[in-house]
């Protein structure tokens, strides 16, 4: 049998004119838009309008969780992407904001920064409030966006948001180097002096170890610090399965056993080791030396959202387990620090 270059119908083919051949330049195809999601084709442009996608006037993933957790499911929601040029878009309208912690800030920088890398991106409406505007810009939030009309906008030299990768199963030593400095950083900025401040650095360690020991492999997390008078916001945001999926996936023989809520059960997980992955006997300290630290006054206003939970440690009255269907995928630790944490 005839291989299939060899045949005259093929040598005939190659005999015709370049300029008779009607195939599109390589650079306008576009292989991640699966067959049945491709928009209609315009010349040589390929455009399907993004559905906006606006927030109420608050976002805050604190005390407003629910409305926080719904927006970021729309954002998931691949009806709403558009496709302009052959780039999948999601477009947000803030116009009306007037209200946003930096809690909700990382996850939305985590989310676009992961939306990035599969090749989807983002645009946005500024909030008509000037100093919101400003705070979006300050945070870093719009760092890796673009403007309605396609202009990026500026880089933010307000806040630190600092990706790491997560999957190895340890800290590098690069990231090491990395988390040093941002601790160098905050010293700086809450005294006005260089220093190191071990606790903090050990606090970020635990953490971080503790996402990626159970993380899938070329995930990330990011780890984010917004400068603001006489204090530091900080902010761990990990994007994975979320540390109360994980605990019951792993020790559901135990869970079970405890009978308890499962803001109840989050909350053991930072009083007691429930295990390791890497079976390894008291990894360092683990979680229970953040919430050690927390009650030592060496860091203030800690709360951890993951899953369906709220955990606020500064009154364990109100945390909480929300209904079923609102689920977070992930994990955020939100905490601040001044001057009177490091003495």
């Amino acid at each position: 049998m005839k291989k299939i270059y060899q045949s005259n119908k093929f040598k005939k083919y190659n005999k015709r004119p370049i300029k008779s051949r009607k195939h599109k330049n390589f650079s306008e195809r576009n292989f991640s838009i699966p067959k049945s999601e491709k928009p209609k084709s315009y010349g040589s442009d390929s455009i399907k309008i993004p559905l906006e996608i606006k927030c109420n006037e608050s976002l805050c993933l604190l005390s407003q969780t629910k409305d926080s957790i719904q927006f970021i499911s729309r954002i998931y929601d691949s009806r709403n992407y558009g496709y302009i040029n052959n780039n999948r878009i999601i477009d947000l309208n803030f116009e009306n904001l007037l209200n946003i912690d930096y809690c909700m800030i990382s996850v939305l920088i985590t989310l676009i920064d992961d939306f990035n890398g599969k090749g989807i991106f983002f645009r946005m409406k500024l909030p008509n409030n000037k100093f919101i505007s400003d705070y979006l810009k300050d945070s870093g939030l719009l760092n890796k966006m673009k403007d309605n009309s396609g202009k990026p906008f500026r880089v933010s030299k307000v806040s630190d948001s600092i990706f790491f990768e997560k999957g190895s199963g340890k800290l590098e030593r690069k990231e090491n180097i990395r988390i040093s400095k941002a601790v160098q950083s905050i010293v700086e900025h809450l005294t006005g002096q260089k220093g190191n401040f071990a606790v903090l650095k050990t606090i970020f360690l635990e953490i971080c170890g503790n996402s990626i020991e159970w993380s899938g492999p070329k995930q990330q997390w990011l780890l984010g610090v917004k400068y603001e008078k006489d204090k530091v916001i900080i902010t761990v945001v990990d994007l994975g399965l979320g540390m109360l999926k994980t605990i019951n996936k792993k020790f559901k023989h135990i869970i079970k056993d405890l009978n308890k809520d499962e803001h109840e059960v989050l909350d053991g997980a930072f009083d007691k080791k429930y295990g390791s992955k890497s079976q390894e006997k008291n990894r360092n300290k683990g979680l229970p030396f953040v919430k050690a630290k927390f009650l030592e006054n060496k860091i203030s206003k800690l709360r951890v959202v993951t899953n369906n939970v709220i955990l606020n440690f500064d009154d364990t009255r109100s945390s909480e387990t929300l209904k079923d269907y609102l689920n977070f995928s992930g994990t955020v630790y939100r905490w601040e620090m001044t001057k009177s944490n490091l003495i």
